[in-house]
């Protein structure tokens, strides 16, 4: 893989967005990384052919290697949630927070443009399922495409979350794009996350390509997180425990895994397999030595 260097004065760390992670095979528990500069322009147009927004795809089965992963999904749940709402300047804030590294090479009157919003009165409001159109939108304007497409994105998928936590907007188990707008559904793993045949992320790879998909990829990043940071989400203890009724389901497999495993290792022995002993933690049964 390649990547365009910026250069940070005073700096001696690498810093790489993680939705590259995945392609390295890379994750957070103390991985190295060598950094190899180019030196002639052969190496450098052989690097073009392998830059990272080229890498978006695996060789091996053609499915996703980059991804949102971690709090950038958290946010996007949230901000796919239906009953959410944004007044102009909240709205405003977050969708140059996520978008202004696209008119850095544009000219001065470029400038960003809102959708319509969902609630005229009392006041004008937009949900955060607009924020994502309109992010989508400013992306495909704003991007050197070959061709232009008389209509934009349109696709169903499934989210990964599950029925059984949308009481009562069950429907928005299916995800709709019609023409870039985000209509129904939660943007989750599905979605943007590796491994997804034609998810959101991908299917927009294969309509406008890789390079404009990275843009697409590094501005849902920053309007994500830019969200969480203001938001916040929390994790406490409680969560992390396990509750009455998964524990038993846990203990219970385990027993059955250990039973089963007894079973075989005595089959391969030729011995009778000994009924109500627990051998999980210790190392005191003995196989006859004549089986």
């Amino acid at each position: 893989m390649a990547h365009r260097v910026k250069v940070l004065p005073k700096e001696s760390t690498l810093r790489m967005n993680y939705a590259n992670c995945k392609s390295y095979n890379a994750d957070f528990d103390g991985d190295e990384m060598n950094l190899h500069a180019l030196q002639t322009y052969m190496a450098k147009a052989e690097a073009e052919l392998c830059i990272s927004d080229q890498m978006y795809e695996s060789p091996t089965d053609g499915k996703p290697l980059r991804e949102i992963i971690q709090d950038a999904i958290i946010a996007a749940v949230y901000l796919s949630m239906r009953d959410l709402f944004f007044e102009k300047g909240d709205y405003s804030e977050l969708l140059y927070q996520a978008t202004f590294s696209l008119f850095e090479d544009r000219p001065k009157n470029a400038r960003l443009f809102l959708l319509k919003p969902a609630i005229m009165k009392p006041k004008q409001l937009w949900t955060g399922k607009q924020l994502i159109s309109n992010v989508i939108k400013i992306v495909v304007e704003y991007s050197e495409l070959p061709f232009r497409h008389a209509r934009g994105l349109t696709m169903r998928s499934s989210t990964k979350i599950s029925k059984s936590y949308m009481k009562g907007f069950e429907e928005e188990a299916e995800v709709v794009f019609v023409d870039n707008e985000f209509l129904k559904g939660f943007i989750d793993k599905n979605q943007v996350g590796s491994k997804s045949d034609y998810g959101f992320i991908h299917s927009f790879v294969e309509m406008y390509g890789e390079k404009t998909a990275g843009k697409l990829m590094t501005c849902l990043n920053k309007l994500f997180l830019n969200y969480m940071q203001v938001n916040g989400f929390t994790c406490g203890l409680d969560d992390l425990l396990l509750k009455k009724k998964a524990d038993k389901g846990r203990k219970e497999h385990l027993d059955e895994v250990h039973d089963k495993t007894v079973e075989e290792v005595c089959k391969g022995y030729k011995v009778e397999a000994p009924k109500g002993v627990y051998y999980f933690g210790r190392s005191d049964f003995k196989c006859n030595s004549e089986g």
